[in-house]
């Protein structure tokens, strides 16, 4: 299935999930939300008080409807590959203190974007990084820099939540 054809948007319960659990550390952050599709996280981020919000999507029908929703152009949009874009704000030294990622379902992105993660630190030493994958999808525990913080299941939704290891 291509991303190109198929948009899952994050379920309404899992959206929710994801701002309770971090209701007050999103107030003021950098929130990176990468295949961002309609966007729906990285506004409800913004919503929810983060102070800056980066979506990064390379799909051409979806960018041209985010730059719609973003007016007011309180959101950077990101028109890049998702794994060109965390080289580029390594080499920009740009820090995030939450990295959402819900890459397509069945593609087996989830190791790549560990170790592009891993090899380009773009995420605040605090910060945390949310995966949202199938449940059938097994995530390591933990890596060489991230460990597990806590994992919730949603139906077949599962939000992993790393952060970094202590150093």
């Amino acid at each position: 299935m291509s991303r190109k054809t198929i948009l899952r948007p994050t379920q309404n319960k899992v959206k929710q999930a994801i701002f309770n659990i971090f209701q007050n550390e999103i107030i003021n952050s950098e929130f990176l939300d990468l295949f961002a599709g309609t966007g729906q996280i990285g506004i409800e981020a913004l919503n929810h008080g983060a102070k800056n919000i980066v979506l990064v999507e390379n799909n051409p029908v979806l960018i041209k409807k985010l730059n719609e929703i973003n007016a007011d152009k309180k959101i950077e949009i990101v028109k890049k590959d998702v794994f060109f874009a965390i080289g580029n704000f390594y080499r920009q030294n740009k820090k995030f203190d939450f990295v959402f990622a819900d890459p397509p379902y069945h593609e087996n992105l989830y190791d790549k974007i560990l170790t592009e993660l891993e090899k380009h630190d773009i995420l605040n030493t605090q910060g945390r990084l949310i995966l949202e994958h199938y449940w059938r999808e097994n995530l390591p525990e933990e890596t060489p820099v991230f460990k597990v913080w806590q994992k919730k299941k949603y139906g077949d939704t599962v939000l992993t939540i790393y952060k970094k290891k202590a150093v």
